[in-house]
């Protein structure tokens, strides 16, 4: 996904008035609660995409939402992004600032795709040779697509290393095309 420059700059904002690791720490537990919520919640997605509630009482709710729930920086990034209205962003500030602790980290995210769910003895040595790669930690995301045929799939960032049956079908189907079509 694209992070718009305005993104950008209240996740580059947010993560700076981090004061320390405890803090950062607790904030990115919060982070990852709201992550959550509003990938399980329409509702909640709807509220924080909706122009039509006043800023004010949509800084309100979001108050009595978080309190008890969130810690104060979180509580008050929400509020501040609401005030400014700016919520409508909040997706790709998630991921910015989720960028941006993988990057203070020297943490590596990358997205495995296989068509059959791999042993933990795969998956571990895929993720060793995966950090051996990157010379990164790697936080490893997998996921299983039948449509594969075999092999697997990796994403790095924009980078897609696709090393799958599927793909080398489509290939062989495409070489046999243009084989057909000159010689035709």
């Amino acid at each position: 996904m694209v992070i718009s420059r305005v993104a950008r700059r209240y996740a580059d904002a947010i993560f700076e008035s981090l004061e320390n690791e405890e803090a950062a720490q607790a904030f990115f537990s919060d982070l990852e609660d709201l992550r959550a919520s509003l990938k399980n919640s329409k509702e909640l997605r709807n509220f924080f995409a909706s122009p039509v509630i006043d800023r004010e009482k949509k800084s309100e709710i979001i108050r009595v939402i978080a309190d008890g729930r969130f810690g104060d920086m979180m509580t008050r990034a929400l509020v501040l992004l609401a005030q400014k209205g700016r919520e409508g962003y909040i997706h790709e500030i998630i991921l910015a600032l989720l960028e941006l602790r993988n990057q203070q980290k020297g943490i590596q995210p990358l997205d495995v795709s296989t068509a059959v769910e791999l042993s933990g003895d795969l998956k571990q040595r895929l993720s060793d040779g995966m950090q051996d790669f990157t010379k990164k930690n790697v936080d490893v995301n997998y996921s299983v697509d039948p449509a594969l045929l075999g092999g697997v799939v990796i994403r790095i960032k924009d980078t897609v290393y696709d090393g799958s049956i599927a793909r080398q079908l489509s290939r062989l189907r495409d070489s046999f095309a243009k084989g057909t079509a000159a010689n035709g």
